[in-house]
């Protein structure tokens, strides 16, 4: 009789971003098919794990899955010393209640989870690689996002220590692979680290779904207004409103179609809403799609589209899975490097780009003649597969 061990996989599952949940049923999907490919004689079943029930201790929301523990928020008045300790102890207790005997590995599973500026990812990461450690179970971080790093920061030295534990084995990253193996790791040089695509690059194959290949729709998605200006970038909000707000008069004055759409954050639905109205309420309701609540309405959604032109960075992912043209609005490096990644950094533009009106046009001129991306780039999308079927194969 066959035994049966789990595999532990720790992510965003929870998070409004169905980006975030994308790359969750990615990775699930990926780690699924590397088990029927291998034939292995134990009987792995994949455990979820819910990774903002981590990070969002200070506010509170309703997570609607069932089976989910709820980790309650934190009192107003402690101060942020006293609420990271206290965040600790439960990160401690809940990893504790999650990794059992039968856990046979840990896998990350993507997005941009190695940062510590904000989100207590971190303090996560540590709570769970160290009971991995304890308890001599491998790790792998599979396609994350590497944001920034500090030598000097108490913070990023809790999660450099945890990446140099010895549980980790393999360490994949779909953008700054340099910081990662330059700056992070610089005591666990058994680690394998690569660099590879985001998994919901994979997203059109593992779902079954395609483009409509007669759409002449072009896709704008949304962000809130303050995102550029809260990570650094000078550009502010009215900027922000003019930009979209020109470029669908643009798109009005060459009899071209569009719709509003996000990927499904209740902030991001909420500045749709404010340009409704910026626009002077003119457009129907049909020219603003209501808020994704899954992924697959999400897939529906962009599948619909010619083009698109986004500011999230999975919004361009999809796009590209879909082999529909997407133009990304820069806020983040992540974008461009994705940009990079499928040669399309010409369709990335950042904050001088986008205050400039005929270069904003000029580039949607020449993204809506293009039919797709004409590079074979199949090796790009499943280079995220290959370690985690490779990790899979050693547990």
């Amino acid at each position: 009789m066959n035994s049966r061990k789990k595999i532990m996989v720790l992510g965003l599952d929870g998070c409004a971003n169905l980006g975030d949940q994308a790359i969750v049923d990615c990775t699930t999907k990926l780690i699924k098919k590397s088990l029927e490919e291998l034939h292995k004689e134990t009987i792995y079943d994949l455990e979820i794990i819910d990774f903002t029930l981590g990070f969002e201790l200070g506010k509170k929301r309703g997570i609607q899955k069932a089976k989910k523990e709820v980790l309650y928020a934190l009192p107003a008045a402690f101060k942020e010393s006293v609420k990271e300790k206290y965040i600790r102890y439960k990160a401690i207790k809940y990893a504790s209640s999650k990794i059992d005997k039968d856990v046979a590995a840990v896998i990350f599973a993507g997005g941009g989870i190695i940062k510590y500026k904000y989100q207590k990812f971190y303090i996560f990461i540590d709570a769970f690689v160290k009971i991995a450690e304890k308890m001599k179970i491998p790790v792998m971080f599979s396609g994350v996002g590497i944001e920034g790093y500090d030598c000097k920061d108490k913070r990023c030295n809790l999660l450099e220590k945890s990446l140099n534990c010895t549980c980790v084995k393999t360490i994949s990253t779909r953008d700054d692979i340099y910081i990662l193996k330059q700056k992070y790791l610089i005591n666990n040089s058994a680690c394998q680290t690569l660099r590879v695509s985001d998994p919901v690059c994979n997203i059109a194959e593992l779902f079954g779904v395609s483009k409509k290949s007669k759409s002449n729709v072009i896709g704008l998605g949304i962000s809130r207004f303050e995102i550029f200006s809260d990570n650094g970038v000078s550009f502010e909000r009215t900027q922000v409103l003019e930009l979209w707000k020109n470029l669908i008069h643009y798109l009005d004055s060459k009899h071209l179609k569009w719709k509003i759409f996000t990927t499904g954050l209740p902030c991001d639905y909420e500045a749709e809403m404010e340009l409704k109205d910026y626009l002077g309420n003119q457009y129907p309701e049909e020219y603003f799609l209501p808020k994704p609540n899954t992924v697959n309405e999400l897939l529906e959604d962009i599948s619909n589209f010619k083009v698109t032109c986004v500011c999230r960075l999975h919004a361009s992912i999809i796009s590209y899975s879909l082999d529909i043209p997407t133009m990304g609005f820069v806020w983040n490096d992540k974008q461009m490097m994705f940009a990079e990644a499928i040669g399309w950094k010409q369709y990335f533009l950042n904050r001088e780009q986008l205050k400039d009106n005929i270069t904003v046009f000029n580039t949607f001129n020449k993204l809506n003649e293009e039919d797709g991306y004409k590079s074979s780039l199949n090796t790009y999308k499943l280079s995220v597969y290959n370690p985690i079927k490779s990790f899979v194969k050693q547990i």
